[in-house]
């Protein structure tokens, strides 16, 4: 995934992966190829870019390598053939329903290396509610400006399987996540409702609090 600012390095990154493996397929995503992916596609040790959400396009695109299959059906992707540049046929669904995609597994990771810094002992995951904030602060590097959200059931199962981890801190590390403030209410709710014992932040606007969601 590459931001504008981190280019210099996913470029410095691939081209020691292309060093060392010449074979390697490299494929970036992110902000910055939302923007400028024909500059990017044209770095030698680039492969493929593929724009905005990439969950079902990614797997695509691994199939079509595995079975060489061509690249043209898949969305929103940009490849190169004999040194020549193509986008494919299809452009990125961004109606992505965020409850049909499947929990990250955190048990693929040794998550106990993860903690709260001033304690080694309590244990501390990231997680994404939504996508998105309609606002256009310019000093922002949201390119996504249509909000969407996982609905408080969905985002509570997650939560659920957090905590059977023993992990104790969740920080929710959306782009905006008080934007709707029923829906915020309605998963503290949810916590109380089910007893569910974790602490919790997320990065979101100070003007959308109210006295009802703080309490």
């Amino acid at each position: 995934t590459v931001l504008t600012d981190l280019l210099y390095s996913a470029k410095k990154i691939a081209e020691g992966v292309k060093s060392i493996s010449p074979k390697t397929r490299i494929a970036l995503g992110g902000p910055h190829i939302n923007i400028y992916p024909h500059e990017t596609i044209s770095f030698p040790e680039v492969d493929f870019c593929l724009q905005h959400f990439a969950e079902h396009s990614l797997s695509m695109l691994l199939r079509a390598i595995e079975n060489n299959s061509g690249y043209n059906d898949v969305p929103g992707l940009f490849y190169k053939k004999n040194g020549i540049i193509y986008k494919s046929n299809r452009d990125v669904d961004k109606k992505i329903d965020l409850d049909a995609l499947k929990m990250p597994d955190r048990r693929l990771l040794d998550y106990s290396k993860y903690f709260v810094v001033i304690d080694k002992n309590e244990w501390i995951t990231t997680a994404l509610s939504s996508r998105g904030c309609p606002y256009q602060c310019t000093f922002c590097d949201v390119f996504q400006k249509e909000y969407l959200y996982r609905s408080p059931e969905n985002l509570i199962e997650e939560v659920k399987d957090i905590v059977k981890l023993g992990i104790s801190f969740v920080h929710f590390f959306d782009d905006n996540f008080n934007l709707l403030k029923d829906r915020v209410v309605r998963f503290c709710e949810l916590l109380l409702e089910k007893n569910i014992k974790i602490r919790w932040a997320f990065r979101g606007r100070v003007i959308s609090i109210d006295n009802k969601m703080a309490k």
